[in-house]
């Protein structure tokens, strides 16, 4: 009996030599870079005949002007099929293509860098494409892509799986300078091991390794002010060091693992300060996505003294978005010109800071946020205007205030004129302070009824705002010019629980 159980071993230990010496490849487990074919899921003559077939290069689109902002795209991964925080090969392919039909094209971290500090222009629908992680999915399905559309793109790694490791997920050092060789690849720091959780509190609450204070358990604190400058001063620092030393001597970029560097929620107020510091000591670029109130308001990138090159804001391409979608939200980052007269035709041009609007066919619906009084809606691509009329169209109603925003740079930025049941106020807001600078009664020829549809307007000029209802002018105050530029945007007050407020007729002369 025994001999039968061990002769049955043998034969199946031999049917497995077999089946291994046949269809087992150790490079498939080892993988080395050139065993990935960088066409593993792209078929590049099917994709040079789609482009010739779609027109992609259709050159009508392209203005020949001077960009007056840049956008930058970040995706993470590009996988063949759907899975979640990635888009499909297909899905990158046809945003790819969207954009190089409409007349964009991709820069450099040194063309965006010198545009920022006003030291260079750049073509007209300029765009930074980058992709953070260093994930394989990200070169391996893109870059085909990238070569027949003659785009460039930024990775930025983890240093620690990148440069130290030889990981399944991560993109090793082979692998990089493979990308780096085909003349279509930055490489940037995204940390050295930063993109991760740590435990904040007693509660054992878990967020942003650069955005908090660690909690030492043994000791029944947070990590002090020196400790923490310490602990993620070091991290960067070699993160930066690695990525210089083997991929890239002129770094200039580093992408924030979860956008988080304390300016939003933080379990200690001196997060911000210190990381802002250490970042602007390590890196002449920082990107950060976009996200009204936690980071930058507006999509786009301005050569700005006021904005700075420091920081710079990046738009998040999601699973779900169609080549529409990042179409429509690029074209809205655009900078408008003057004068403006609102279409009402793009999703993405208002953006909701605080409460939700609503687009009509001639008009937007705007409702209070969570707490259910207040409301503010702006319009990106203004953040460059600084001498305007601004008007609009609204209902009067005795419980509702409205506020036209002018010079808007984000919520703690602005010059505005309040307009209340029996008053208005010209008012500024600098670095979150406010200061009422004059407030007058209606006069007596102005009469306003609940219900009745007023035309409410705004002037912004050198040291000078004045307030007008139905082109009669109220008030002219003076300001300092403290904010000297910023967009236009509407803000509500109401003393009834979810009341709306509807504007049309908006223009901007």
């Amino acid at each position: 009996m025994r001999l039968k159980e061990v002769a049955i071993v043998l034969v199946l230990v031999f049917i497995f030599a077999v089946l291994l010496v046949k269809y087992y490849d150790p490079k498939v487990l080892n993988p080395k870079p050139s065993d990935f074919s960088v066409d593993m899921h792209v078929d590049y003559l099917k994709l040079e005949e789609e482009i010739v077939e779609k027109q992609v290069f259709f050159d009508e689109n392209r203005s020949g002007g001077e960009a007056k902002s840049v956008p930058v795209l970040v995706y993470h991964g590009v996988t063949p099929f759907p899975e979640s925080g990635s888009v499909t090969i297909d899905q990158f392919k046809q945003h790819m293509f969207a954009l190089k039909k409409a007349g964009y094209e991709t820069v450099t971290q040194k063309d965006l860098y010198e545009f920022l500090k006003g030291t260079k222009t750049l073509p007209d629908k300029s765009f930074v494409l980058t992709f953070d992680d260093g994930r394989k999915s990200s070169f391996y399905n893109t870059d085909l892509i990238l070569k027949a559309l003659d785009y460039k793109a930024a990775m930025f790694i983890v240093a620690k799986y990148s440069v130290e490791g030889n990981h399944r997920y991560y993109l090793n050092k082979a692998e990089i300078n493979e990308m780096r060789a085909t003349g279509r690849w930055e490489i940037g720091a995204h940390s050295y091991n930063g993109h991760v959780t740590i435990p904040i509190d007693s509660a054992s609450n878990r967020n942003s390794f650069y955005g908090n204070k660690l909690w030492l358990n043994d000791e029944n604190r947070l990590e002090t002010d020196d400790e923490f400058y310490s602990r993620v001063g070091t991290d960067l620092i070699k993160a930066k060091n690695l990525v210089r030393e083997e991929f890239n001597p002129e770094l200039l970029a580093f992408a924030l693992p979860f956008s988080d560097f304390g300016q939003y929620k933080s379990n200690d107020r001196n997060v911000m300060p210190i990381m802002s510091l250490l970042l602007k000591q390590n890196f002449p670029i920082v990107y950060y996505q976009f996200k009204p109130i936690a980071n930058r308001d507006f999509r786009s990138n301005y050569p700005d003294p006021g904005q700075g090159s420091d920081f710079v804001i990046r738009l998040t391409v999601y699973s779900e978005d169609s080549a529409l979608d990042v179409m429509e939200q690029m074209e809205a980052s655009r900078a408008l010109d003057l004068p403006y007269a609102e279409d009402y035709s793009s999703r993405f041009r208002w953006i909701d800071n605080w409460g939700k609007f609503s687009l009509e066919k001639d008009s937007i619906s705007l409702v209070p946020g969570d707490d259910k009084t207040t409301g503010l809606v702006y319009l990106d691509g203004s953040y460059l205007w600084t001498d305007y009329e601004y008007s609009f169209s609204t209902q009067f109603f005795s419980d509702l205030s409205v506020a036209q925003l002018v010079r808007y740079q984000n919520p703690e930025n602005y010059l505005a004129c309040l307009f209340r049941g029996n008053s208005v106020s010209a008012v500024m807001t600098y670095n979150n302070s406010t200061e009422v600078l004059k407030q007058a009664a209606l006069p007596s020829q102005i009469h306003l009824t609940d219900g009745s549809f007023v035309v409410l307007s705004t002037f912004v000029g050198p040291r000078e705002i004045s307030c007008s209802i139905n082109g009669i002018r109220v008030l002219t105050a003076n300001h300092l010019d403290a904010v000297s530029h910023g967009g236009i945007g509407i803000k509500m007050f109401t003393t009834v629980p979810n009341q709306s407020i509807v504007i049309n007729q908006i223009s901007v002369k």
